[in-house]
C-alpha cells in the first residue's frame, strides 16, 4: 500500500512538472505564479517519490528511512509552499484539518515502518 501511495505522489508531481512546461508562457503571465518553481518541485518531488517506490517495491534497506525522511520533508515543504509562496488568505481556512490529516497519515506511515513484519520486509534477512 505504501509503495502504490508514493507511485501516486511521484505520478502527480511528474504531470505538475510537464504541466508547468506545457503551460510556460501561460503561467508566466499570471501574477505571483513562477513556471520555473512548479517545474522544480514537481521534478524534485517526482524523482525522489519515483526512486523511494522503487526502494519500496524492491525491499531496499534505506527505503524506511527515506520513507519517513519523505513525510517530514513534504509536510515541511506543504507549509512552507503555503505560508510563502501562495498569499490567499482563503488557503488557511481549512489549516486544522490539513494538520490532523497530515499527523494522522504521518502517524500511520511511521507506524507502519516499525512494524516487525514490515521491518523483516526491509531488513538484512530479506530473502529478496
Amino acid at each position: 500500500m505504501l509503495g502504490w501511495g508514493v507511485l501516486i505522489i511521484a505520478s502527480l508531481n511528474l504531470v505538475r512538472l510537464v504541466q508547468a512546461l506545457r503551460q510556460w508562457d501561460f503561467l508566466a503571465g499570471l501574477p505571483a505564479v513562477m513556471p520555473l518553481y512548479l517545474a522544480l518541485s514537481g521534478l524534485v518531488w517526482g524523482l525522489f517519490a519515483l526512486i523511494l517506490s522503487w526502494g519500496i517495491f524492491k525491499g531496499a534497506g534505506w527505503a524506511p528511512g527515506y520513507a519517513r525522511l519523505g513525510v517530514l520533508a513534504y509536510s515541511l515543504y506543504f507549509w512552507m509552499d503555503r505560508g510563502l509562496i501562495q498569499h490567499a488568505p482563503e488557503r488557511w481556512t481549512n489549516w486544522p484539518f490539513i494538520l490532523g490529516l497530515m499527523v494522522l497519515v504521518g502517524g500511520c506511515i511511521f507506524w507502519m515502518l516499525s512494524q516487525p513484519r514490515n521491518r523483516t520486509y526491509f531488513g538484512e534477512h530479506n530473502d529478496r
